[in-house]
């Protein structure tokens, strides 16, 4: 177990973290809050994260602002475009980030343990192609939907937030794998009941090279969902699933037939990925595959973010998690493969 902080620093902290989610309520908007744990560089000021990595960890908390005109599913922002913002933020309308403040890891763990109640934490692990800040409100906008009232830890990695950027955040996605690895050991050793994880896009190559680091013998963590996972079928086969099964009781693979953003990864590296869906899905046993083609219609991401972009997606990832519902009695359709084994496909919105 974890030593907790001295005891004058930790009080103050609490305060902070009490601060920041027990709000009084407001007539436009209402607030949540983040931790997070990132090896990008320091830019500067609090919240200042860029593209580049740093040789060491940074730990914080958000305290993020939801619009109550908020839309299941969708991340509310400014129109974007490459990056250039054509409209003004507004908290009445956009998820926004209020404040933040950075904390050593100490802090950050005990800070963690006692907001969790010793109960549950959920851990983030962001795709390619996000910068910080995009990070931030998606992990916000996860949390408020799922209706999830433990912390939510953001784990982020210096993807570079481009669309040209892929071959860069595979390399860092690699690269960062040792502090996730170390993040997982740390939350792990709290001693909380439930240890949640959510894995998006090239985040889960992130998670799987951590796990395979880690080399668990027995479980650590609790349930984990691969949503669209950039991964390689046969080096996920190969290297990783046995991992995987081994350091979690329960693992979900959402897969999909039409995320481009998987698509040209497969082309761009010349094979099936565990992500896809069709005649490529992937079924292992002790996982339950969701095949989430007929909802992934999404606009975000190239159709790479159906996991927190769809009313019907973030019911079954609320149902799997919070509610612990088994995919057999959730509101999905049993199919076979060619090969006869069963996996799971959600119904059109």
């Amino acid at each position: 177990m974890l030593k907790s902080c001295p005891e004058r620093i930790q009080s103050s902290l609490e305060k902070v973290i009490i601060k920041s989610i027990d709000f009084e309520p407001e007539l436009h908007f209402e607030h949540t809050t983040v931790f997070y744990a990132t090896n990008r560089d320091g830019v500067g000021g609090k919240l200042h994260f860029g593209r580049g990595r740093s040789n060491e960890m940074h730990y914080g908390i958000v305290d993020v602002s939801i619009p109550i005109s908020h839309v299941s599913g969708e991340v509310e922002r400014p129109l974007e475009l490459f990056r250039v913002s054509f409209g003004k933020e507004n908290k009445r309308k956009h998820i926004t980030i209020e404040r933040g403040q950075r904390l050593d890891k100490g802090e950050f763990l005990s800070v963690l343990s006692h907001s969790s109640r010793k109960q549950s934490v959920m851990l983030f692990i962001h795709g390619y192609n996000v910068n910080f800040n995009d990070a931030i409100y998606k992990s916000a906008q996860i949390k408020y939907d799922l209706n999830y009232e433990y912390p939510l830890v953001l784990f982020s990695w210096p993807s570079q937030g481009s669309l040209l950027g892929y071959v860069a955040d595979k390399e860092q996605a690699f690269y960062s794998s040792s502090f996730l690895a170390e993040l997982l050991c740390d939350i792990s050793n709290l001693g909380i009941d439930e240890v949640l994880v959510l894995a998006h896009s090239m985040g889960s190559l992130c998670l799987a090279e951590a796990i395979k680091k880690i080399n668990s013998s027995s479980p650590l963590l609790s349930k984990l969902a691969l949503a669209a996972p950039d991964i390689q079928k046969q080096e996920f086969l190969q290297e990783y699933s046995t991992y995987i099964k081994t350091a979690f009781d329960e693992v979900t693979l959402y897969v999909s037939s039409k995320g481009k953003a998987l698509w040209c990864s497969k082309y761009a590296n010349s094979a099936v990925r565990l992500g896809d869906a069709g005649e490529n899905i992937t079924v292992i046993d002790g996982v339950d595959t969701i095949d989430m083609s007929e909802v992934d219609r999404g606009l975000f991401s190239l159709n790479h973010s159906y996991i927190s972009e769809k009313n019907s997606a973030m019911t079954d990832m609320h149902n799997f998690f919070i509610n612990s519902i088994p995919a057999r009695l959730r509101r999905l359709k049993s199919k076979l493969t060619r090969d006869r084994d069963e996996y799971w496909a959600m119904y059109g919105d």
